[in-house]
């Protein structure tokens, strides 16, 4: 039986991001690969972290399936890429023994297979809200298309919750206009195979590249997402999205810096209300 949480307002979100924020500036420095970076990566966090500021600021609770859920999506798989990409597993391997949080999810990640599989599972609602209130163009924005990570179906996040199988590639994202609105840099537009004009004709950036080796995928139940699953088994995940929400914005110098804190504390205000709406019905 789900216990209803207390209410996370937005005075306690505010003072959520003002504790992460100051952990980070104690913490160590950013895990970043070698290479250089192309710009990218830091335009997508810092794009998340205030579009995600503004979700959780406008957050229409009278109609729950008017929120921009598939922004919502974009915003969360593309920061969570970036934290991947800058080191997040190895931050997380480096805490296993001596962090609880990192040790228990180092724990279900070895279980599962991997990190890929790990984080397909764990961020399974973040896209199922589109299947659940995108119901009119969800399945035009699946890629339908298989990667190569292997749900075993015998896992402790994966045992009957979803299929065994290969999940899917993410779906095909939306587009944002970056806030500065100053131009691109050279190596920002390799990174994303475009130039500005495609941009300007297309109206904006894409937010991720379903077929980076670091998005998240999207494990399915048959050929479905999210929507055959019982809503027992969905309350279970989202608390335990939310639990791994609460512990990443708790992690000094998490990779991604203080716009990935920002949209870890983003997803605790979400999944909360989202736990309460979903885990009411049961």
């Amino acid at each position: 039986m789900h216990t209803k949480r207390i209410p996370l307002s937005r005075r306690r979100f505010n003072k959520l991001l003002i504790g992460t924020g100051a952990a980070l500036v104690g913490g160590s420095k950013l895990i970043r690969p070698a290479r250089a970076q192309s710009g990218y990566e830091d335009l997508v966090l810092n794009q998340a972290a205030n579009f995600l500021q503004y979700f959780a600021d406008n957050f229409n609770f009278s109609d729950i399936s008017a929120n921009y859920w598939r922004t919502f999506a974009d915003a969360t798989l593309a920061t969570f890429s970036v934290m991947r990409e800058w080191g997040l597993d190895q931050q997380l391997n480096d805490l296993y023994g001596i962090d609880e949080f990192a040790t228990g999810c180092v724990g279900q990640a070895f279980d599962e297979g991997g990190w890929d599989q790990f984080w397909a599972l764990q961020l399974l609602p973040v896209t199922g809200f589109q299947a659940e209130f995108g119901a009119n163009y969800f399945e035009n924005i699946r890629t339908h298309e298989a990667s190569n990570v292997w749900i075993n179906g015998t896992g402790p996040l994966s045992a009957g919750f979803v299929d065994a199988g290969y999940a899917e590639f993410a779906p095909w994202p939306s587009n944002f206009n970056p806030d500065s609105g100053a131009p691109l840099s050279p190596e920002t537009l390799e990174r994303l195979g475009t130039d500005d004009a495609t941009i300007a004709t297309v109206g904006g950036v894409p937010w991720y590249s379903p077929y980076n080796p670091y998005m998240p995928t999207v494990p399915l139940n048959s050929t479905a997402i999210w929507i055959f699953i019982p809503i027992e088994d969905r309350c279970k995940a989202l608390n335990r999205l939310f639990l791994l929400s609460k512990g990443l914005g708790l992690v000094a110098g998490l990779a991604g810096g203080i716009p990935a804190k920002i949209v870890a504390g983003v997803l605790v205000y979400a999944i909360n209300i989202m736990t309460d709406y979903t885990c009411g019905k049961i």
